[in-house]
């Protein structure tokens, strides 16, 4: 007999594409850097918990209304920006989404690749978050969630 909970007990690095991390309700309303923070598997990518993911999208959505004149970026403190500077003027009422432009210095064959590996000495060179930068700001008290996909593939 087949088992019935085949999908519920596979994890993420069974499926090609997963979301791998989101930020719900980032305020637009005032500029600044790390404005939010998008932890890469919800926190489950630590210095103890290796791994490597690729980073395939990143999407805005969910807005509590305009933000056509907001700008923002997304960058890693150690591989930096993974987004330049991105407009959100597709973003002009709620129910819309914008997916962002990946940095052309991190793609190779059209992905992001970033490793996530344990070092063997005590420095940590991973990512385990990445932040939501606002360059430019919208009205005031205005929202959207920014959701980073990809795959993560085993170390």
């Amino acid at each position: 007999m087949a088992n019935d909970n085949h999908v519920g007990a596979r994890t993420a690095r069974h499926w090609q594409y997963y979301r791998l991390g989101l930020a719900s309700s980032v305020p637009l309303g005032v500029s600044g850097n790390a404005i939010a923070t998008i932890a890469i598997m919800d926190g489950g990518v630590t210095a103890n918990i290796g791994g490597n993911y690729i980073v395939r999208r990143i999407t805005v959505r969910n807005s509590s209304g305009s933000v056509a004149a907001a700008n923002i970026s997304v960058s890693g403190p150690i591989s930096g920006q993974i987004t330049n500077s991105q407009g959100l003027a597709a973003i002009s009422a709620a129910n819309m989404y914008q997916d962002c432009s990946l940095v052309t210095s991190y793609i190779g064959a059209g992905n992001v690749s970033v490793n996530v590996t344990v070092p063997a000495t005590t420095t940590m060179l991973q990512d385990q978050f990445f932040n939501v930068n606002v360059l430019a700001a919208a009205a005031a008290n205005n929202t959207v969630d920014v959701a980073i996909f990809g795959e993560l593939v085993d170390p």
